[in-house]
């Protein structure tokens, strides 16, 4: 794949991946949206605010929420710093987010092309 289609299609994934963070469709993702979806991911022992240092973390202007910007930003330093792959992680997460609120899986995209 090239790196330009490789791009767009990291970038539709994390699209994907903040529609289904964005519970309300603000254009936001606040950390009750990110709580109640990272809840329902993992269990978090004794955390009572899981939330609380990814938003303080990706949170660029200070407004308490994540951005669709402030997501892809964070999710790449998360890469850049040796966390996981983007690609697969923002793969992961979805396949899972999508199994949580019901919604149907879509085929996967052709490997190769022209």
């Amino acid at each position: 794949m090239r790196l330009e289609e490789q791009g767009k299609l990291r970038n539709k994934m994390i699209d994907e991946l903040f529609q289904l963070w964005d519970l309300n469709n603000s254009g936001d993702i606040s950390k009750s949206e990110l709580n109640a979806l990272l809840k329902c991911v993992r269990e978090t022992a004794g955390e009572e605010d899981p939330a609380k240092n990814v938003v303080d973390i990706a949170d660029e202007n200070g407004d308490g929420k994540m951005s669709r910007t402030e997501l892809s930003q964070w999710l790449h330093r998360q890469e850049h710093v040796g966390g996981p792959k983007v690609d697969s992680f923002v793969a992961n997460l979805l396949q899972t987010l999508k199994q949580l609120r019901g919604v149907p899986a879509a085929a996967p995209a052709a490997e190769g092309g022209s």
